[in-house]
C-alpha cells in the first residue's frame, strides 16, 4: 500500500472514487497544481472527474493506514 506519486505510506491518504488508488493529499494536491488544463485528474485511471478523490471509505483499511 503505498502512494502513487511519491511511491511511501500514503499520509492522509485520499482514495480514488473509480480505481480506489491511494494518494497522499499532500501529493495530490502538488500533482493538481502542476497538471496541464487536459491532463486527467487521477495518473492511475485517467478519471476527469472533479470529485474523483475521497476521504478513505473503508474502516479496515483507515485504520491498516493508522
Amino acid at each position: 500500500m503505498r502512494c502513487l506519486i511519491c511511491l511511501k505510506m500514503p499520509a492522509y491518504p485520499k482514495e480514488c472514487s473509480e480505481c480506489s488508488i491511494l494518494l497522499c493529499d499532500t501529493c495530490l494536491i502538488k500533482y493538481v497544481r502542476i497538471k496541464g488544463r487536459n491532463m486527467p485528474l487521477c495518473p492511475h485511471c485517467k478519471t476527469t472527474n472533479v470529485n474523483a478523490f475521497r476521504d478513505v471509505q473503508s474502516n479496515l483499511l483507515r485504520e491498516i493506514i493508522d
